[in-house]
């Protein structure tokens, strides 16, 4: 089984761990990418490996916070982790403080 890009925006997923990257930091690879500090989001449920490496390009981060008008954030980089799990990075000035337990949709940008 494998996770598409439907599978992926239509799971409820809620914040498991937040992690603070106090400095900047560059990622792994051939195309190596400098990031500012700022924040590691993880979310949970785990999902399967994904039916394709794009197969969520271009989706974002919405917290769904009650009483507050969604607000669609942009984050720098994301990936699955071993564990399922998914993992997204943002900058400090795109970083809205979410919270462990909040609810977050994936959605189309």
């Amino acid at each position: 089984m494998s996770t598409t890009r439907e599978a992926l925006k239509s799971t409820a997923f809620t914040v498991a761990e937040l992690r603070r990257q106090e400095t900047p930091w560059q990622t792994d690879g051939p195309i190596s990418r400098h990031m500012p500090a700022g924040w590691f989001v993880y979310l949970e449920p785990s999902v399967p490996p994904f039916s394709s490496d794009h197969c969520g390009v271009g989706l974002r981060v919405r917290p769904v916070s009650l009483g507050q008008a969604p607000v669609v954030l942009k984050h720098k980089t994301w990936r699955r982790e071993d564990d399922g799990r998914l993992c997204f990075y943002f900058s400090e000035e795109a970083f809205k403080e979410m919270k462990v337990g909040e609810r977050i949709d994936l959605v189309e940008a």
